[in-house]
C-alpha cells in the first residue's frame, strides 16, 4: 500500500537522521497525509519512539459514512490546476479510497475536521454525519476539533487563528 510505503520511508529518515533526539514526537498529516501519519505512528512506536500526539487534519477512513470520494475532473478544473496536478489529485483521492488500515492505534488520536464543505469531493455532503470520519474503528480514544473551513482551505491565512487555538489546546 502506498501509505505504508511512504510511512516506512519517512520513518526511517526520522530515526536515521536523529531528528527524534529526545525520544518522543508529534506527528500529523493532512488529508491522505493523515493516513501516512497513522502508519508512521505504528512504525515508530514499534521502534520504541513515544508519539505524544497523532493529529489527523481532515482525514477520512473507509469506515466513514461517506461514499464515492473520487475527485471529479470538473471540480479540480475549477481550481485552475494544470493537467499533471489534476491527475495527481485524482490519483491521491482514489488511493485514499482504496487504502485499508489494519491496526488499532492504542494512544490518543486527534482529529481536526474542516466543517465547511465546498466542491472538494462528491461525498462532501455526508461528512457532518460521521463525527469521527470512521477513526473510531482504529483508535482507543479520539478527540475531535472542528474548524469552519473547507478541506482545501484548512491551512489558509483566514483559518490560521482557528488552527492556532486548536493546536494550543493539543500542546
Amino acid at each position: 500500500m502506498v501509505s505504508r510505503f511512504l510511512a516506512v520511508s519517512i520513518s526511517s529518515k526520522i530515526t536515521g537522521d536523529r531528528i527524534c533526539s529526545n525520544g518522543s514526537l508529534n506527528i500529523g498529516g493532512w488529508s491522505f497525509g493523515g493516513t501516512v501519519a497513522f502508519e508512521m505512528a505504528h512504525i515508530l512506536q514499534a521502534k520504541n519512539i513515544q508519539i505524544d500526539n497523532l493529529i489527523l487534519f481532515d482525514t477520512v477512513t473507509e469506515y466513514s459514512t461517506n461514499t464515492g470520494s473520487v475527485v471529479e475532473k470538473n471540480e479540480i478544473e475549477k481550481f485552475g490546476f494544470d493537467g499533471e496536478l489534476q491527475a495527481m489529485l485524482s490519483h491521491n483521492s482514489q488511493l485514499s479510497d482504496r487504502h485499508k488500515l489494519s491496526k488499532i492505534y492504542r494512544q490518543n488520536l486527534v482529529l481536526v475536521k474542516a466543517t465547511r464543505r465546498g466542491v472538494s469531493t462528491k461525498k462532501s455532503e455526508n461528512f457532518s454525519s460521521d463525527n469521527s470520519y470512521g477513526w473510531d474503528k482504529y483508535a482507543k480514544k479520539i478527540v475531535v476539533y472542528e474548524v469552519f473551513a473547507e478541506h482545501n482551505a484548512l491551512f489558509d491565512k483566514e483559518n490560521v487563528s482557528s488552527m492556532a487555538i486548536i493546536l494550543k489546546k493539543i500542546f
